[in-house]
Formats: structure tokens, sequence, C-alpha cells
């Protein structure tokens, strides 16, 4: 998988959004889907953007990545 070569390269975590589908986690630890909350798209411009604030606001706060990443998930499907 090439995400897993990137982290082992030294990268810390990689995230990929997938569009409708569960985002993707991968860290040195292991690899997670992280699944958003279910809402029915209206105007998906900026979701990404949204769910980069998601995780950002989640890491300055101290929660840990995966939980980063959900609630940047949340944030995304708003």
């Amino acid at each position: 998988m090439g995400a897993r070569r990137i982290v082992t390269d030294g990268v810390e975590g990689l995230v990929m959004s997938r569009a409708a589908d569960p985002a993707l986690l991968v860290t040195a630890e292991g690899a997670w889907l992280v699944t958003g909350p279910s809402v029915r798209a209206v105007q998906p411009a900026g979701a990404g953007d949204s769910m980069t604030a998601g995780i950002a606001v989640g890491l300055a706060r101290g929660l840990g990545i995966v939980d980063a990443v959900r609630l940047g998930t949340a944030a995304g499907a708003l």
C-alpha cells in the first residue's frame, strides 16, 4: 500500500478523504476507516477544507489522531 510506505518513510500519519466512502487514516500503529455522520449532501464544495480544519482543531485540543479524524469527518459532512 502506498500510504503505508509514506508513513514508514517518516510521515507520522496520512489521512485520505474519499468522498462518500470512509476516510482512510494510516499511521505506524495501523490503518483505520473513519466514517462521518450520514447526511444528505447539498453542496460538497469546501468539505475537504472543513475536514482539515476539524482535524486541526481536534489535534490542537489534545485529541488523539483517530478521534481528531472523526471530528474532521463530522465537520466535513456538515
